[in-house]
Parts: C-alpha cells; structure tokens; sequence
C-alpha cells in the first residue's frame, strides 16, 4: 500500500521533500555526516551517477576540512583524489590483486575499505594505493586498476571509487544502523525497497524532482503534479521484477552430461523447445511479430487472443521442419510448404485474432454491425501482411461497396450480389462497370501479399 507507507513514513519524519539539488545535497550530507560522527559510516544512496559523484567530492570536502584525510593525494581519472583515510569501494572484481600469499582473498566487486597509504611512482603508472579491505586484507592496488581502465567484456570503469555515496545496486545485500536514500519519479519499486530497507533502526528517502529534460528550452509546460503524488504514481505502476525462473524454468533443470544447458533427450528436446519458445514468447516476441499483430491494448480478450497468437506461432515456427507459403507466411517464416494440421490450427487462431482486431476497431468508430464479407476481407488482409489498416479507410471502403450494391435496382442482379459478396458479376454499363473495377482493383491490392508494405486499404 504504497499510499500508506508514505504517509506513516513522512508522519515519522523519513520523507524529506527536496525542491533543489542544493537542498538535496544539503540534507543528504547532514544526515550523512551526523552518522558519521557517531560511528555509523553509512553510505549515502542514488541511481543516478552524477549524484553520486557529486556526493563523493562533497564529503570528502567535509572529511578534509575537519582533519581527516591524509595530506598526500593520488590523483586519479574523472577528477577524483585519493589519501589516507579515504573509504574506498571496489567496482569490478580483480583477482590478481590479493592479499600477499593468500589467492583466496582477492579483490571483490562491490568490497569495501579504507587507504591505509599511498605510493607515487616516479611516474604515474607507478602509484599505488594500500587498502585494507573488510573482511578480506590489505591489498596493493596499482594506478591501471584504481584509474579508469576497460573490465570483463568492454565496459570502462574505474576499478576502486569513494564509498560515501554509492548507486542502489551496490548496496544491494548490506545492512546499516541507518540509511538515507534518494528517488525521484522515474524510481522503480524495486529499487525503492532496497533504499529503504538498508538501516536496521532508520531509513531516511530523500525526494527530488528527476532532471527535465527540455531544461533551458523555455517552452511552455504543463503544472507537473505534487513531487510526493508523481512519485507514489510511480512506484503503483512499476510492476514486481520477474526472475529469469519465472521466465525460463527450463533454465533450472539438471544440465546434461556436457555441462552445457538442461539435460534433454531425442525425445524430449522439441517438447522442451516447444514449451520454451512458447513461455517466452509473450515477454520477448520476435520483432517482426510484434510489428505484424494488433496492439495489445487495454481490451482484455484482445489481449488474451493476441497473447494466444504469440504464443503459438513462436513454437510453431520453434518445432517446424519445413518453411510453409501462402496465407500467413509472414507468420511462419517464408516460403515453402506446411499443409500440416498442426499450422492450420495455428492459422485459425491468427484468423480468430483477425476478426477480433477488425470488429473491436470498427466498433471504436461507432460500427457495430459489420457484414460477413467485410470481416472475411479484413482477414484477408491480415492473411497477406497488411495488418497496419486504418478504421477511417475500411469504413470508407465499406460505404461505397454499400453505394454499389444499392445503386441496383434489377432485383436479379440484387441476388446475384447477395450470393457472390460484396460485387457480384462485372455489370454491362459502363458507368458502372468502372466504379466496379475500382472497387475489384482495390479488395484486390489490399489482399496482395507482394504490396505487405502498402498503407491503408488501398
């Protein structure tokens, strides 16, 4: 009851509104800074790096000003300094630097501790610091780790920062006498619980508009709502994070004798395929799917049926061994054969999702009686690739193949229509027998699968 728990909190005094990045600064580094004083050396906690860093330089300020920090300063990459007396945080793991004698206890991605002394080289690439770190031991850290380098698979960090401030996924797993925390209204739930669940007697959140990003254009805006209701808004629609279990349970199955993924026989590996392309199908459809089907939208047996379609054409298209054609090849795959019983069920869902689609449109634009032909042709469409139609131009269609068919009045010709929809035999006038061209012409190209590109019905 996200309501509720900010209330009882803000009543408790936990929530501090910010109205700037000074007063942000400000609150955080008091609060940071009275724990301090009494032992309880918590970090300060924010997603956002350029917080963060400005958090570091700003207590380490606070540490030199009251005597602190040793004298000498190792310089390092993005303006950061390092002395003795520093807390430092390792950001990737490293395990050539250990504890002389002892390979076990190596470097750990997320270790903390305090620099204990600094060595210049004679050059740069000679210094290094000493850091004593909790629960592992002194370790030598050289100038290429400490300053910004590239870790395991390419990304550029730095591999030791300051730990006054430090991001929500670092903190992840610790426990403090007290926490102080910042969000703002892009924080998801799951980082929210973390920020507050870090201090076993008090958790302070800190509240902050997040960065606009128009910020200087000086272009007209909408009154954004109060910070503590946009937040709570927020946090109501950032859904639970799924585990990857949840998404792939195949994934915790006993591995096979090579080692390398589930233990799946001859006779059961299509079957597991099959089920796993179809489990995964709805979080992660293929793109040229997602493009191709109806939005989901917020009508709920539309969104059922769309699910439904996902579903069975990925593990259609998992355990098929030939490549269909005709209706529906954007869906399986491309040209080929496949008159199997298995695709026809498949078909008819997607035909089954077609007419769904089409009525739910046309009854948004005030159609609800749709005649049979019309929803055959709009499953047509889809069939060929032309699934981007627009309501507006399928009822302007639908209106003058109505204009037409009452532009009759020879009763035969009438049940001609009514038993071959929606035109009938080419008509001898020629007046009318070129509108009924036009209209021939334009059902035609809509159902074309080579014009799958082609926007509107026509």
């Amino acid at each position: 009851d996200i309501d509720q728990a900010l209330e009882e909190l803000t009543r408790a005094g936990k929530v501090h509104v910010a109205d700037s990045d000074t007063e942000l600064y400000i609150g955080m580094l008091q609060r940071w800074w009275s724990a301090h004083q009494t032992g309880d050396h918590h970090p300060m906690v924010d997603r956002r790096h350029h917080t963060r860093q400005t958090l570091n330089r700003l207590a380490r300020r606070l540490l030199q000003s009251n005597g602190e920090l040793g004298d000498t300063e190792l310089e390092s990459s993005r303006g950061r300094a390092f002395s003795v007396g520093d807390r430092v945080v390792s950001r990737m793991a490293a395990r050539h630097l250990h504890v002389p004698d002892d390979p076990t206890a190596y470097v750990r991605n997320g270790a903390a501790g305090i620099v204990v002394d600094v060595a210049p080289g004679r050059v740069p690439a000679g210094d290094r610091l000493r850091v004593d770190f909790d629960g592992i031991g002194v370790v030598d850290i050289p100038r290429q780790f400490f300053d910004e380098h590239e870790g395991p698979g390419g990304r550029r960090d730095v591999g030791i920062d300051h730990a006054y401030a430090v991001t929500s996924y670092a903190v992840q797993g610790a426990t403090f006498t007290s926490s102080t925390s910042r969000i703002d209204e892009h924080a998801s739930r799951a980082e929210t619980y973390v920020d507050l669940t870090r201090g076993r007697e008090a958790n302070h959140l800190f509240l902050t508009r997040a960065p606009e990003p128009l910020d200087g254009e000086h272009l007209p805006k909408v009154p954004p709502p109060p910070l503590t209701q946009a937040v709570v808004d927020r946090l109501k629609r950032s859904g639970p994070e799924r585990p990857a279990i949840e998404l792939d349970p195949f994934a915790a199955m006993p591995t096979g004798g090579d080692g390398r993924g589930p233990d799946k026989s001859a006779e059961t590996s299509p079957r597991l395929t099959e089920a796993r392309a179809r489990l995964l199908a709805p979080h992660h459809p293929p793109i040229d799917l997602a493009d191709r089907l109806p939005p989901a939208g917020s009508v709920p047996f539309l969104h059922r049926k769309r699910r439904t379609a996902l579903e069975e054409v990925v593990a259609f298209r998992t355990a098929r061994s030939s490549i269909p054609y005709g209706p529906y090849a954007w869906a399986h795959g491309g040209p080929g054969a496949d008159p199997s019983p298995t695709w026809k069920r498949v078909a008819a869902i997607l035909d089954d999702l077609a007419a769904a689609d089409a009525h739910e449109r046309l009854r948004l634009h005030g159609r609800e009686d749709i005649p049979e032909w019309m929803t055959e042709h709009l499953r047509a469409r889809f069939a060929a690739g032309n699934t981007r139609w627009l309501a507006g131009d399928a009822l302007d269609l639908l209106a003058r193949v109505n204009a037409y068919r009452d532009s009759f009045a020879d009763p035969d010709h009438l049940a001609l229509l009514d038993t071959s929809p929606p035109l009938g035999p080419a008509p001898a006038d020629p007046a009318r027998l070129a509108a009924y061209q036009l209209l021939v012409h334009e059902l035609a190209i809509a159902t074309d699968p080579a014009r799958s590109q082609t926007r509107g019905l026509a």
